[in-house]
């Protein structure tokens, strides 16, 4: 989610969350979940018309939620959402003649499929 004019955004997340399953699969670990938590941002971003990369970085707060599906013993499948605020760090920043501007908030989503043991 690159605004026009910018290109090859990269951004490496660190993350820290708590997560918790709610209703009376819990205790087996199945069913809904919700989480919160923070991260730390590590991202570079060039202009189209440039061929230097600009770093920056951000501080953002986390929700998340989901559903667990166990497929088997070991076996699970989780569809999720999540969003990430910006509580720190560069909004805008200046890369060759323009000015990025860095959203408050970023959403995410995805289909984990995963080995528990």
């Amino acid at each position: 989610m690159v605004t026009s004019g910018f290109a090859d955004k990269r951004t490496d997340s660190y993350a820290l969350s708590l997560d918790r399953f709610i209703g009376v699969r819990r205790r087996s670990i199945e069913g809904f979940w919700a989480g919160a938590g923070g991260e730390y941002w590590r991202n570079r971003i060039r202009a189209q018309d440039s061929s230097t990369d600009v770093k920056f970085h951000d501080f953002t707060l986390s929700a998340s939620g989901g559903y667990m599906w166990m497929l088997s013993r070991h076996i699970y499948l989780d569809p999720w959402v999540a969003g990430q605020f910006v509580a720190g760090g560069q909004r805008n920043i200046q890369i060759s003649s323009q000015i990025y501007k860095q959203s408050v908030f970023t959403p995410e989503a995805s289909i984990k499929f995963g080995f528990y043991f």
